[in-house]
């Protein structure tokens, strides 16, 4: 064997093994308007690294070299609904479909999928966006997912929101336990509406609910006999975790 044909038998052993995927992004019909479908919509998305096409997560199997079988989960409303037009929940259905990605080259794929578990139409080939479109993409998915992430924070602040423990609080360093004992900072009663902090006594009146924060709103007062103003109004104090430290029992 020549020189030149242990090269491509190499070239062709090392292909054999490099397992071929699809690059991450987003495909879309091929033509000279690519440019302006990338920009208004996407046919396909990929994401290797998270394992989802459109959000429906898959298993892989290699078929042959530059060709993959993916096993997907998927959601579809408008099958669903067609499918069962009484279904009250047409949203929560999952069907068990099939995606084929076969490698034209570089920037291409061929693409078959079925429908409700059958290959019903035609393959159609799918172009890699240009970079401005990949871009633009992946910023308003980032947008979308750091507006789905606060948007769950506040339902789980809603529904298990963060309170401070009742009792009395010192600031912490040197001779803590002994500031607790005998002049504490402030004591904290969340469960009864009350803060005190010296003389000064407040009745809560509303509770905001910040990232592992509260802001507290009350009327305060002093004691009968301490010196100064009574009746104030207004925000008292803003809670954080970790930032005071209870006496322990």
């Amino acid at each position: 064997m020549g020189v030149s044909e242990r090269a491509v038998a190499q070239d062709s052993a090392k292909q054999a093994m490099e397992k071929w995927r699809p690059k991450n992004g987003t495909y879309n019909v091929p033509g000279q308007d690519l440019i302006k479908r990338c920009n208004e919509s996407t046919d396909l998305d990929i994401e290797m690294v998270e394992r989802t096409i459109r959000g429906n997560e898959w298993k892989l199997t290699d078929t042959a070299p530059g060709a993959i079988r993916l096993d997907m989960t998927c959601d579809d409303y408008n099958l669903a609904e067609f499918l069962d037009p009484k279904d009250p929940n047409p949203d929560e259905r999952k069907f068990k479909e099939v995606m084929l990605l076969k490698k034209i080259d570089d920037n291409a794929i061929v693409v078959r999928r079925t429908r409700n578990g059958k290959f019903t139409d035609p393959n159609w080939r799918a172009s890699y966006c240009p970079e401005e479109a990949q871009r633009i993409y992946t910023e308003a998915k980032a947008t979308e997912k750091a507006e789905a992430e606060q948007k769950a924070l506040e339902e789980r602040l809603r529904l298990n929101p963060w309170r401070p423990q009742d009792g009395v609080y010192a600031t912490s360093g040197t001779n803590f336990e002994d500031r607790c004992v005998n002049a504490s900072d402030a004591t904290i009663e969340i469960t009864e509406r009350s803060i005190s902090s010296g003389t000064d006594r407040c009745n809560v009146t509303f509770i905001r609910d910040e990232p592992n924060a509260i802001r507290l709103f009350a009327t305060c007062g002093r004691e009968p006999d301490a010196q100064g103003s009574t009746g104030r109004t207004g925000e008292v104090a803003r809670s954080q975790r970790r930032q005071a430290r209870k006496p322990s029992s």
